[in-house]
């Protein structure tokens, strides 16, 4: 299982999505050993498997930090086909041996472990957390639109990407959404496809409240940008007709776009409570809004309030309108409708046993997550993928 970053290297739900699943392929059966790149080399045993960290294949290896553009550009072009990523990948297989390789997301590790893969007869699967195979900046999303195909220096920036992904024999993503549209542009042109959900390493989730009473209690939670749509809850919030409500911001982000969200919520009651731990903020809330205006792969922060019994009204649009189920978990709504989101709102607001209801909805939904389900799901197709 080669993956672009493993905890405690990377940020955000990708590594922590990479560790649940190559935790869920162990409880499954298999016999796993994970390699990633991060700062330096290293290499540990834990939860039954192998982590083997190489050092950065590229020119670095934290993708995540702000870069010169020179910089941006050489890692980007060298993304493309990477011959020291080839033969790093090439050695762990040859020392390994494995049956068949799962890489999870592709940064770092390059496209050139499916060459590797494939000249070895090793079947290659992946598993897609983003759009980076066809999108430099990973989210296909441009000057506050959503992209349908790839623009021309995204094709330019990763022709070699494309060309490569004819290697891979099984494709899958957290939604299929993202899979639908990496075919629609001639990406993984042979491959078998399904969706499988990011994995979780999960608990029960949380005891329901007895009161659902008093006001209705809105969250956001998550980076504050554009694209993520808060200015539309701030919108929705200001054209409610039930005023009794609170609302809590958490999440970091430009500090004028921040400024900018204050304004919007002026005379509303609303605490922008910064970073904060997921589990202590979710106590805190009846309802999460997650009212992305871009095509989201997935959406953990959805998964993260089914495990608290928090029920989630989110935008139709990519991974999160395969997680939130209409009037069972939460509602959706038209991505930028302030005024849908708003009646939706004063519906909850007014209606204390609906906010009940969804909460066992949202609880209920939480299994389907849980690591050991998915990674017994994703062991199957793969034993399929090597005696098919």
């Amino acid at each position: 299982m080669i993956c672009a970053a493993y905890p405690p290297f990377g940020k955000g739900g990708g590594p922590v999505a990479s560790q649940a699943l190559a935790r869920g392929l162990a409880v499954a059966g298999a016999d796993v050993r994970v390699v990633s790149v991060g700062d330096k080399e290293m290499q540990w045993s834990e939860y039954g498997l192998d982590v083997q960290i190489l050092p950065s294949l590229n020119i670095y290896s934290n993708y995540c930090i702000p870069r010169p553009l020179w910089k941006k550009v050489i890692w980007h072009i060298v993304e493309n086909f990477n011959p020291r990523a080839y033969f790093a990948m090439a050695r762990e297989m040859d020392r390994f041996k494995p049956d068949v390789v799962l890489t999870v997301s592709i940064e770092n590790t390059n496209v050139a472990t499916w060459l590797a893969a494939s000249r070895r007869k090793i079947p290659v699967a992946h598993m897609l957390q983003s759009y980076f195979a066809m999108c430099w900046r990973g989210s296909m999303y441009r000057s506050s639109r959503n992209c349908i195909k790839p623009c021309l220096d995204c094709q330019v920036m990763s022709f070699g990407r494309k060309q490569s992904s004819g290697k891979v024999d099984l494709l899958c993503a957290e939604a299929q959404g993202t899979i639908d549209i990496h075919k629609r542009n001639g990406y993984f042109p042979t491959a078998q496809t399904f969706a499988l959900p990011g994995a979780f390493v999960t608990s029960p989730p949380k005891a329901h409240r007895d009161d659902y009473t008093g006001p209705l209690r809105i969250g956001y939670l998550g980076v504050l940008t554009p694209n993520k749509g808060i200015h539309v809850l701030a919108s929705a919030a200001a054209l409610m007709v039930q005023r009794n409500v609170r609302l809590v911001v958490a999440g970091t982000g430009d500090q004028s776009y921040i400024d900018e969200l204050k304004t919007a919520f002026q005379g509303i009651d609303v605490d922008f409570a910064g970073w904060v731990e997921s589990e202590n903020f979710l106590s805190r809330i009846d309802v999460l809004v997650v009212p992305s205006l871009w095509r989201e792969p997935f959406g953990r922060v959805c998964v993260e309030a089914y495990l608290a019994g928090v029920p989630v009204v989110a935008s139709r649009i990519g991974g999160l309108a395969e997680i939130v189920v209409h009037g069972v978990s939460g509602f959706q709504f038209e991505p930028g409708n302030a005024q849908e989101l708003a009646g939706i709102l004063d519906k909850l607001a007014n209606d204390p046993e609906l906010r009940a209801s969804l909460s066992q909805g949202a609880s209920a939904q939480a299994p389907r997550y849980e690591m050991a389900s998915v990674g017994g799901k994703m062991y199957t197709r793969l034993k399929q993928l090597i005696y098919s």
